[in-house]
């Protein structure tokens, strides 16, 4: 297990960037880019210079640049109070293509621009860090060293139909945040993690498909009451998803399929969690269970509508056996799901 702070300080320490090829975009159309020396914006006038009037109806918008950089970020903004939407971009930069730190007051907006081919020390494509309000939306962040998305110490954060493939780590990576929604994301074939979330005080995630990826699909770590609804995780390198140290959770909707491992793991610090609804389909042995719950008082079976899971190696039972390990006795311990066909 690796702790939550190591994982933060592993975010923290990198700052890297990238180089694209617009033929891998998924859902964009080639635009015609303005090239641009890399922009470093310190304060409020260095906005001046941009369209705009800074406010939440009228943003100051850095829009349809090419920005490459050999020594530099491509663009790197912080300490300002004005509303900032970055759109449209291709960034090429030998640190992190987009960063953004230390904005309490104005709304930060990421959307539609390209970010890959990092080739530093845990290179990232957005990094967005203590920031107040954030909404990173429809990305391309892709062939980084480490990370395609990182934002951490954050509240009211947005993240919202990104495409995050083919990065060293983790697709996106979201640490220390309060008010978190993340939805209709795609993250696959990362090196390691598809999504992973850490110490959040609430989170929504919905409609995302975590696929091939060479680890866990989606690991929750440090995090109570996250709603996980309508996710897709298939094909990963070892558990679709993880859940450590994680109480008061609620999965409902969700494919777990053909995931190397467990479909969905529940460690012994993950207690009084609702899992119900979700389909299980091809995890780990199909003789042996497709789920792990080592927690207490979790439940898979909600009472009130008498449904559990769907489980394809049923094989005719009534009860499914989710496979435990008991940490005193170190035997297998049994509990049981049901499904209503």
């Amino acid at each position: 297990m690796v702790p939550i702070w190591r994982r933060i300080l592993i975010i923290i320490l990198g700052l890297t960037l990238i180089s694209c090829n617009l033929d891998s975009a998924v859902g964009f159309t080639e635009l015609q880019y303005t090239l641009h020396a890399p922009i470093e914006i310190t304060s409020d006038n260095d906005l001046l210079v941009f369209e705009g009037s800074g406010t939440y109806e009228d943003p100051y918008f850095i829009e349809g640049f090419n920005i490459s950089a050999s020594d530099s970020y491509g663009i790197y903004v912080t300490n300002i109070t004005k509303h900032l939407l970055i759109r449209n971009c291709f960034i090429d930069a030998s640190f992190n293509s987009i960063f953004v730190k230390n904005v309490f007051e104005g709304e930060i907006r990421i959307e539609n621009n390209i970010c890959a081919n990092s080739e530093r020390e845990n290179g990232k494509g957005i990094i967005v860090f203590t920031t107040y309000s954030i909404a990173i939306q429809n990305n391309l962040c892709y062939d980084n060293e480490a990370f395609g998305i990182v934002v951490t110490f954050c509240h009211n954060a947005l993240i919202r139909q990104n495409h995050c493939f083919r990065n060293g780590a983790t697709g996106i990576s979201i640490a220390l945040v309060t008010n978190l929604g993340i939805y209709d994301n795609e993250c696959y074939e990362n090196s390691g993690e598809g999504l992973y979330i850490g110490g959040i005080e609430f989170a929504v995630l919905l409609n995302n498909t975590c696929s091939r990826n060479g680890e866990e699909g989606v690991i929750i770590e440090g995090s109570d009451g996250v709603i996980f609804k309508n996710n897709t995780i298939s094909e990963n390198g070892k558990r679709g998803e993880f859940l450590q140290s994680s109480d008061y959770c609620f999965f409902k909707f969700n494919l777990f399929e053909n995931n190397e491992n467990y479909g969905l793991s529940l460690d012994d610090n993950s207690d009084s969690n609702q899992i119900y609804y979700n389909y299980f389909e091809g995890n780990f042995n199909p003789e042996k269970s497709q789920a792990e719950d080592n927690g207490e008082e979790n439940s898979w079976f909600q009472e009130i509508e008498q449904i559990g899971n769907f489980w394809d190696n049923l094989n005719g039972n009534f009860d499914y056996s989710i496979v435990s390990l008991d940490s005193l006795t170190q035997s297998l311990l049994i509990l049981f799901s049901i499904r209503n066909t």
